[in-house]
Protein backbone atom coordinates (compact mmCIF):
# COMPACT_ATOMS: atom_id res chain seq x y z
CA UNK A 1 0.00 0.00 0.00
CA UNK A 2 2.98 2.69 1.07
CA UNK A 3 4.26 1.68 -2.61
CA UNK A 4 1.32 2.26 -4.62
CA UNK A 5 0.69 5.61 -2.02
CA UNK A 6 4.13 6.63 -2.95
CA UNK A 7 3.58 6.79 -6.99
CA UNK A 8 0.79 8.76 -6.79
CA UNK A 9 2.37 12.04 -6.64
CA UNK A 10 4.65 11.21 -10.14
CA UNK A 11 1.26 9.77 -11.63
CA UNK A 12 -0.77 12.94 -11.03
CA UNK A 13 2.37 15.14 -12.24
CA UNK A 14 2.18 12.96 -15.35
CA UNK A 15 -1.13 12.98 -15.76
CA UNK A 16 -1.59 16.73 -15.70
CA UNK A 17 1.95 17.24 -17.66
CA UNK A 18 0.05 15.50 -20.63
CA UNK A 19 -3.10 17.00 -20.11
CA UNK A 20 -1.72 20.32 -20.31
CA UNK A 21 0.56 19.26 -23.67
CA UNK A 22 -3.28 18.37 -24.91
CA UNK A 23 -4.80 21.43 -24.03
CA UNK A 24 -2.32 23.74 -26.28
CA UNK A 25 -2.21 20.91 -29.38
CA UNK A 26 -1.17 23.40 -32.28
CA UNK A 27 2.60 23.47 -30.52
CA UNK A 28 2.95 19.65 -31.21
CA UNK A 29 1.35 19.41 -34.49
CA UNK A 30 3.47 17.66 -36.81
CA UNK A 31 3.84 19.51 -40.46
CA UNK A 32 2.21 16.88 -42.65
CA UNK A 33 -1.07 17.36 -40.53
CA UNK A 34 -1.05 21.17 -41.74
CA UNK A 35 -0.16 19.78 -45.07
CA UNK A 36 -3.44 17.43 -45.13
CA UNK A 37 -5.17 19.98 -44.11
CA UNK A 38 -4.34 22.05 -46.38
CA UNK A 39 -5.23 19.58 -49.30
CA UNK A 40 -8.54 18.83 -47.65
CA UNK A 41 -9.86 22.70 -47.58
CA UNK A 42 -8.43 23.22 -51.38
CA UNK A 43 -10.42 20.10 -52.35
CA UNK A 44 -13.55 21.23 -50.55
CA UNK A 45 -13.18 24.40 -52.30
CA UNK A 46 -13.49 23.04 -55.94
CA UNK A 47 -16.07 20.41 -54.89
CA UNK A 48 -18.09 23.89 -54.14
CA UNK A 49 -17.22 25.04 -57.34
CA UNK A 50 -18.14 22.31 -59.16
CA UNK A 51 -21.81 21.83 -56.85
CA UNK A 52 -22.49 25.43 -57.47
CA UNK A 53 -22.03 24.86 -60.84
CA UNK A 54 -19.10 27.82 -61.43
CA UNK A 55 -17.11 25.74 -63.10
CA UNK A 56 -18.21 25.57 -66.76
CA UNK A 57 -17.00 21.61 -66.86
CA UNK A 58 -20.04 20.49 -65.44
CA UNK A 59 -20.60 16.83 -64.74
CA UNK A 60 -17.87 14.31 -64.67
CA UNK A 61 -15.50 16.52 -63.07
CA UNK A 62 -12.96 15.08 -61.53
CA UNK A 63 -11.75 16.48 -57.89
CA UNK A 64 -8.77 18.65 -57.60
CA UNK A 65 -5.75 16.32 -57.29
CA UNK A 66 -7.69 13.25 -58.38
CA UNK A 67 -5.35 10.42 -60.18
CA UNK A 68 -6.35 7.84 -62.79
CA UNK A 69 -9.49 8.08 -65.46
CA UNK A 70 -9.56 10.01 -68.91
CA UNK A 71 -9.45 13.58 -68.07
CA UNK A 72 -9.13 13.57 -64.18
CA UNK A 73 -7.54 16.74 -62.52
CA UNK A 74 -7.57 18.25 -65.80
CA UNK A 75 -8.73 22.31 -65.83
CA UNK A 76 -9.71 23.90 -68.83
CA UNK A 77 -12.98 24.63 -71.50
CA UNK A 78 -13.62 20.94 -72.65
CA UNK A 79 -16.22 22.41 -74.69
CA UNK A 80 -14.45 24.96 -76.42
CA UNK A 81 -17.35 27.29 -75.72
CA UNK A 82 -16.97 31.12 -74.77
CA UNK A 83 -15.96 31.53 -70.91
CA UNK A 84 -16.80 34.48 -69.26
CA UNK A 85 -14.12 36.08 -66.79
CA UNK A 86 -15.70 34.68 -63.83
CA UNK A 87 -15.71 31.30 -65.47
CA UNK A 88 -11.94 32.14 -66.43
CA UNK A 89 -10.69 33.14 -62.81
CA UNK A 90 -12.58 29.83 -61.59
CA UNK A 91 -10.41 27.84 -64.20
CA UNK A 92 -7.32 29.66 -62.92
CA UNK A 93 -7.98 28.94 -59.05
CA UNK A 94 -8.55 25.37 -60.07
CA UNK A 95 -5.31 24.86 -61.71
CA UNK A 96 -3.24 26.84 -58.92
CA UNK A 97 -5.33 24.56 -56.44
CA UNK A 98 -4.60 21.19 -58.46
CA UNK A 99 -0.91 22.07 -58.65
CA UNK A 100 -1.08 23.16 -54.80
CA UNK A 101 -2.57 19.51 -53.92
CA UNK A 102 0.29 18.21 -56.31
CA UNK A 103 2.99 19.79 -54.57
CA UNK A 104 1.57 18.95 -50.93
CA UNK A 105 1.09 15.72 -51.66
CA UNK A 106 4.76 14.98 -52.83
CA UNK A 107 5.59 16.22 -49.54
CA UNK A 108 3.80 14.27 -47.73
CA UNK A 109 5.06 11.37 -49.88
CA UNK A 110 9.00 12.20 -49.25
CA UNK A 111 7.90 12.39 -45.44
CA UNK A 112 6.76 9.34 -45.82
CA UNK A 113 9.67 7.85 -47.29
CA UNK A 114 11.92 9.18 -45.46
CA UNK A 115 10.43 7.76 -41.99
CA UNK A 116 9.45 4.19 -42.75
CA UNK A 117 13.10 2.86 -43.10
CA UNK A 118 14.00 4.17 -39.61
CA UNK A 119 10.56 2.39 -38.66
CA UNK A 120 10.87 -1.06 -40.26
CA UNK A 121 14.31 -1.05 -37.71
CA UNK A 122 12.36 -0.53 -35.05
CA UNK A 123 9.52 -3.07 -35.86
CA UNK A 124 11.05 -6.08 -33.03
CA UNK A 125 11.08 -3.39 -30.17
CA UNK A 126 8.09 -1.52 -30.90
CA UNK A 127 6.71 -4.43 -30.69
CA UNK A 128 8.43 -5.74 -27.30
CA UNK A 129 7.46 -2.23 -26.44
CA UNK A 130 3.82 -3.02 -27.00
CA UNK A 131 3.86 -5.83 -25.18
CA UNK A 132 5.18 -4.07 -21.89
CA UNK A 133 2.95 -1.59 -22.05
CA UNK A 134 -0.38 -4.04 -22.97
CA UNK A 135 0.73 -6.54 -20.06
CA UNK A 136 1.10 -3.13 -17.47
CA UNK A 137 -2.24 -2.12 -18.94
CA UNK A 138 -3.91 -5.01 -17.87
CA UNK A 139 -2.44 -5.00 -14.58
CA UNK A 140 -3.56 -1.92 -13.92
CA UNK A 141 -7.07 -2.16 -15.48
CA UNK A 142 -7.68 -5.16 -13.66
CA UNK A 143 -6.73 -3.35 -9.89
CA UNK A 144 -8.54 -0.49 -11.17
CA UNK A 145 -11.81 -2.55 -12.01
CA UNK A 146 -12.02 -3.98 -8.50
CA UNK A 147 -10.51 -1.23 -6.54
CA UNK A 148 -14.43 -0.20 -5.43
CA UNK A 149 -16.66 2.07 -6.74
CA UNK A 150 -15.20 5.18 -5.99
CA UNK A 151 -11.86 4.04 -6.94
CA UNK A 152 -13.77 2.86 -10.26
CA UNK A 153 -15.31 6.18 -10.63
CA UNK A 154 -12.38 8.33 -10.55
CA UNK A 155 -10.54 6.32 -12.86
CA UNK A 156 -13.31 6.44 -15.39
CA UNK A 157 -13.65 9.96 -15.39
CA UNK A 158 -9.15 10.80 -15.63
CA UNK A 159 -9.71 8.52 -18.38
CA UNK A 160 -12.84 10.34 -20.03
CA UNK A 161 -10.96 13.62 -19.66
CA UNK A 162 -7.93 13.14 -20.94
CA UNK A 163 -9.86 10.94 -23.81
CA UNK A 164 -11.88 13.98 -24.57
CA UNK A 165 -8.90 16.60 -24.75
CA UNK A 166 -7.36 14.00 -27.35
CA UNK A 167 -10.64 13.90 -29.04
CA UNK A 168 -10.08 17.88 -29.47
CA UNK A 169 -6.73 17.96 -29.96
CA UNK A 170 -7.58 15.84 -32.71
CA UNK A 171 -10.70 18.13 -34.09
CA UNK A 172 -8.28 20.94 -33.59
CA UNK A 173 -6.38 19.80 -36.05
CA UNK A 174 -8.67 19.86 -38.77
CA UNK A 175 -8.76 23.63 -37.97
CA UNK A 176 -12.10 23.62 -36.16
CA UNK A 177 -11.91 24.97 -32.31
CA UNK A 178 -14.82 23.05 -29.98
CA UNK A 179 -15.82 24.76 -26.88
CA UNK A 180 -13.54 23.01 -24.82
CA UNK A 181 -13.55 24.26 -21.24
CA UNK A 182 -17.50 23.78 -20.70
CA UNK A 183 -17.27 20.53 -22.56
CA UNK A 184 -15.01 19.10 -19.96
CA UNK A 185 -17.07 20.57 -17.02
CA UNK A 186 -20.19 18.46 -18.60
CA UNK A 187 -18.45 15.58 -18.82
CA UNK A 188 -17.40 15.77 -15.36
CA UNK A 189 -21.17 16.11 -14.37
CA UNK A 190 -21.73 13.12 -16.43
CA UNK A 191 -19.85 11.06 -14.58
CA UNK A 192 -21.28 12.64 -11.48
CA UNK A 193 -24.61 11.47 -11.92
CA UNK A 194 -23.91 8.12 -12.89
CA UNK A 195 -22.19 7.80 -9.40
CA UNK A 196 -24.34 9.57 -7.28
CA UNK A 197 -27.63 10.31 -8.99
CA UNK A 198 -28.37 8.10 -11.84
CA UNK A 199 -31.84 9.97 -11.58
CA UNK A 200 -30.23 12.95 -13.32
CA UNK A 201 -27.82 11.04 -15.28
CA UNK A 202 -29.96 11.79 -19.10
CA UNK A 203 -30.39 15.40 -17.95
CA UNK A 204 -27.03 15.97 -17.94
CA UNK A 205 -26.79 15.32 -21.63
CA UNK A 206 -29.62 17.96 -23.24
CA UNK A 207 -28.16 20.34 -20.48
CA UNK A 208 -24.89 20.43 -21.73
CA UNK A 209 -26.43 21.26 -24.79
CA UNK A 210 -27.52 24.27 -23.53
CA UNK A 211 -24.50 25.37 -21.80
CA UNK A 212 -22.55 24.57 -24.93
CA UNK A 213 -24.58 26.85 -26.84
CA UNK A 214 -24.97 29.50 -24.02
CA UNK A 215 -20.46 29.76 -24.04
CA UNK A 216 -20.87 30.08 -27.69
CA UNK A 217 -22.58 32.83 -27.62
CA UNK A 218 -21.40 34.97 -25.03
CA UNK A 219 -17.86 33.35 -24.39
CA UNK A 220 -16.80 33.76 -27.82
CA UNK A 221 -15.32 36.73 -29.90
CA UNK A 222 -17.17 36.04 -32.89
CA UNK A 223 -19.83 33.39 -33.88
CA UNK A 224 -19.36 29.64 -33.92
CA UNK A 225 -19.58 27.48 -37.26
CA UNK A 226 -21.46 24.38 -37.63
CA UNK A 227 -18.31 22.61 -37.62
CA UNK A 228 -17.09 23.85 -34.29
CA UNK A 229 -21.03 23.74 -32.41
CA UNK A 230 -21.09 20.21 -33.90
CA UNK A 231 -17.42 19.14 -32.40
CA UNK A 232 -18.06 19.99 -29.16
CA UNK A 233 -21.32 18.01 -28.73
CA UNK A 234 -19.84 15.08 -30.53
CA UNK A 235 -17.05 15.37 -27.68
CA UNK A 236 -19.28 15.39 -24.93
CA UNK A 237 -21.21 12.41 -26.46
CA UNK A 238 -18.06 10.03 -27.87
CA UNK A 239 -16.19 9.95 -24.91
CA UNK A 240 -18.55 12.08 -22.26
CA UNK A 241 -21.86 10.09 -22.19
CA UNK A 242 -20.95 6.72 -24.05
CA UNK A 243 -18.49 5.77 -21.49
CA UNK A 244 -20.39 6.51 -18.27
CA UNK A 245 -22.73 4.04 -18.64
CA UNK A 246 -20.11 1.38 -17.76
CA UNK A 247 -20.21 -0.07 -14.19
CA UNK A 248 -17.34 -1.91 -11.95
CA UNK A 249 -19.01 -5.18 -12.05
CA UNK A 250 -18.47 -7.62 -14.89
CA UNK A 251 -16.25 -5.42 -16.21
CA UNK A 252 -13.41 -7.35 -16.09
CA UNK A 253 -14.57 -9.53 -18.24
CA UNK A 254 -16.05 -7.36 -20.75
CA UNK A 255 -12.74 -5.52 -21.44
CA UNK A 256 -10.66 -8.67 -21.84
CA UNK A 257 -13.26 -9.71 -24.04
CA UNK A 258 -12.54 -6.74 -26.25
CA UNK A 259 -8.54 -7.53 -25.81
CA UNK A 260 -9.11 -10.99 -26.89
CA UNK A 261 -10.96 -9.68 -29.84
CA UNK A 262 -8.51 -7.16 -31.22
CA UNK A 263 -5.77 -9.88 -30.71
CA UNK A 264 -7.71 -12.39 -32.21
CA UNK A 265 -8.40 -10.24 -35.30
CA UNK A 266 -4.62 -8.92 -35.58
CA UNK A 267 -3.39 -12.78 -35.62
CA UNK A 268 -6.19 -13.82 -37.88
CA UNK A 269 -5.49 -10.64 -40.32
CA UNK A 270 -2.07 -11.55 -40.34
CA UNK A 271 -2.65 -15.66 -40.47
CA UNK A 272 -5.62 -15.72 -43.01
CA UNK A 273 -5.86 -11.60 -44.08
CA UNK A 274 -6.45 -11.99 -47.90
CA UNK A 275 -9.73 -9.86 -48.95
CA UNK A 276 -9.16 -5.94 -47.72
CA UNK A 277 -11.85 -4.91 -45.85
CA UNK A 278 -12.32 -2.65 -49.19
CA UNK A 279 -14.09 -5.30 -51.06
CA UNK A 280 -17.42 -5.12 -49.12
CA UNK A 281 -17.63 -1.57 -49.86
CA UNK A 282 -18.83 1.75 -47.95
CA UNK A 283 -15.87 3.89 -46.63
CA UNK A 284 -14.60 1.01 -43.81
CA UNK A 285 -11.96 -0.34 -46.09
CA UNK A 286 -10.61 3.39 -46.83
CA UNK A 287 -10.86 3.96 -42.88
CA UNK A 288 -8.41 1.29 -42.53
CA UNK A 289 -6.84 0.11 -45.30
CA UNK A 290 -4.61 -2.67 -43.49
CA UNK A 291 -7.81 -4.49 -42.05
CA UNK A 292 -9.14 -7.48 -43.62
CA UNK A 293 -12.47 -9.58 -43.72
CA UNK A 294 -10.89 -12.35 -41.85
CA UNK A 295 -9.44 -10.59 -39.47
CA UNK A 296 -12.52 -8.97 -38.68
CA UNK A 297 -14.06 -12.41 -38.24
CA UNK A 298 -11.49 -13.63 -36.42
CA UNK A 299 -11.54 -11.18 -33.75
CA UNK A 300 -15.65 -11.73 -33.52
CA UNK A 301 -15.38 -15.07 -32.76
CA UNK A 302 -12.35 -14.57 -30.33
CA UNK A 303 -14.90 -12.78 -28.59
CA UNK A 304 -17.69 -15.42 -28.89
CA UNK A 305 -15.24 -18.13 -27.72
CA UNK A 306 -13.82 -15.92 -24.85
CA UNK A 307 -17.22 -14.86 -23.69
CA UNK A 308 -18.35 -18.42 -23.81
CA UNK A 309 -15.86 -19.20 -21.39
CA UNK A 310 -16.54 -16.19 -18.87
CA UNK A 311 -20.29 -17.13 -19.13
CA UNK A 312 -20.03 -20.46 -18.00
CA UNK A 313 -17.84 -19.45 -14.71
CA UNK A 314 -20.52 -16.52 -13.98
CA UNK A 315 -23.04 -19.33 -14.64
CA UNK A 316 -25.23 -17.61 -16.97
CA UNK A 317 -28.54 -19.15 -18.02
CA UNK A 318 -27.89 -21.15 -20.83
CA UNK A 319 -24.20 -20.13 -21.01
CA UNK A 320 -23.86 -21.29 -24.28
CA UNK A 321 -25.90 -19.00 -26.04
CA UNK A 322 -26.30 -15.59 -24.05
CA UNK A 323 -22.18 -15.95 -23.72
CA UNK A 324 -22.31 -16.29 -27.83
CA UNK A 325 -24.94 -13.66 -28.20
CA UNK A 326 -23.28 -11.12 -25.92
CA UNK A 327 -19.88 -11.87 -27.62
CA UNK A 328 -20.83 -11.87 -30.97
CA UNK A 329 -22.68 -8.49 -30.32
CA UNK A 330 -19.81 -7.20 -28.20
CA UNK A 331 -16.98 -7.98 -30.92
CA UNK A 332 -18.86 -5.99 -33.70
CA UNK A 333 -19.43 -2.87 -31.74
CA UNK A 334 -16.08 -2.73 -30.50
CA UNK A 335 -15.22 -3.34 -34.37
CA UNK A 336 -17.26 -0.21 -34.94
CA UNK A 337 -15.89 1.41 -32.08
CA UNK A 338 -12.07 0.97 -33.36
CA UNK A 339 -12.90 2.23 -37.33
CA UNK A 340 -14.84 5.31 -35.77
CA UNK A 341 -11.54 6.53 -34.26
CA UNK A 342 -9.62 5.24 -37.27
CA UNK A 343 -11.84 7.73 -39.12
CA UNK A 344 -11.56 10.41 -36.82
CA UNK A 345 -7.66 10.50 -37.37
CA UNK A 346 -7.50 10.02 -40.82
CA UNK A 347 -9.48 13.07 -41.59
CA UNK A 348 -7.51 14.73 -39.14
CA UNK A 349 -4.10 13.70 -40.88
CA UNK A 350 -2.79 12.16 -37.53
CA UNK A 351 -1.24 8.53 -36.59
CA UNK A 352 -2.47 8.69 -33.17
CA UNK A 353 -4.44 10.41 -30.39
CA UNK A 354 -1.31 11.00 -28.25
CA UNK A 355 1.56 9.58 -26.33
CA UNK A 356 0.37 8.56 -22.71
CA UNK A 357 1.19 4.97 -23.31
CA UNK A 358 4.47 3.81 -25.19
CA UNK A 359 3.90 1.82 -28.13
CA UNK A 360 0.09 2.32 -28.14
CA UNK A 361 -0.47 6.39 -28.15
CA UNK A 362 -3.17 7.63 -26.25
CA UNK A 363 -6.02 6.65 -24.19
CA UNK A 364 -8.01 6.93 -27.05
CA UNK A 365 -5.63 4.71 -29.56
CA UNK A 366 -5.88 2.06 -26.92
CA UNK A 367 -9.84 2.55 -25.26
CA UNK A 368 -11.39 3.29 -28.72
CA UNK A 369 -13.05 0.15 -28.80
CA UNK A 370 -14.65 0.36 -25.17
CA UNK A 371 -16.78 3.53 -26.02
CA UNK A 372 -19.51 2.33 -27.54
CA UNK A 373 -19.77 -0.82 -26.05
CA UNK A 374 -21.71 0.68 -22.74
CA UNK A 375 -24.90 1.44 -23.54
CA UNK A 376 -25.03 -1.97 -25.02
CA UNK A 377 -23.56 -3.47 -21.82
CA UNK A 378 -26.34 -2.19 -20.05
CA UNK A 379 -29.01 -3.36 -21.91
CA UNK A 380 -27.49 -6.25 -22.18
CA UNK A 381 -27.34 -7.50 -18.33
CA UNK A 382 -30.88 -5.03 -17.49
CA UNK A 383 -33.31 -6.02 -20.26
CA UNK A 384 -31.80 -9.56 -22.29
CA UNK A 385 -30.18 -11.45 -19.97
CA UNK A 386 -33.09 -12.32 -17.69
CA UNK A 387 -34.73 -13.25 -20.54
CA UNK A 388 -32.93 -16.68 -20.77
CA UNK A 389 -34.34 -17.28 -17.02
CA UNK A 390 -37.74 -15.56 -16.75
CA UNK A 391 -38.37 -14.68 -13.27
CA UNK A 392 -34.78 -14.85 -12.06
CA UNK A 393 -32.72 -11.67 -11.45
CA UNK A 394 -29.49 -11.60 -13.94
CA UNK A 395 -27.51 -14.82 -12.70
CA UNK A 396 -23.90 -13.36 -13.03
CA UNK A 397 -24.76 -9.36 -11.86
CA UNK A 398 -24.31 -8.94 -8.47
CA UNK A 399 -26.18 -5.95 -6.88
CA UNK A 400 -27.13 -4.98 -10.99
CA UNK A 401 -25.23 -3.91 -13.77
Amino acid sequence: ARAVAAKIPFFLFYYFKYMAELWRPEKKLPRKVADTRIMRWVQQLDEVLVKDALSPRGEGTGKVGSTGGEGAGEVGNPGGETMSETDQKVEEVRAACAALVASLQADLDQASDSTEAPAKGKKGSGLGKRLVTGWALGAGCTAWIFSGNVGHAVGLLLLAIVAQLEYYKTVIATGVYPARRISVVATVMMYFCACKAPGLHQLVLPLAATAVMVWFLIMRPRPGTIAEVSSSFMGIFYVGYLPSFWGAVLKWWTCFTIVMTDVGAYFGGKSFGKHKLATVGGAAGMTSPNKTIEGAVAGILASVLFMMLGAYLMKWPLWALSGSIFGASLGTIAFVGDLTASMFKRDAGVKDYGSLFPGHGGVLDRFDSYIFTGPFVYFFFRWVLPFFAPGAPAVGVPGGF
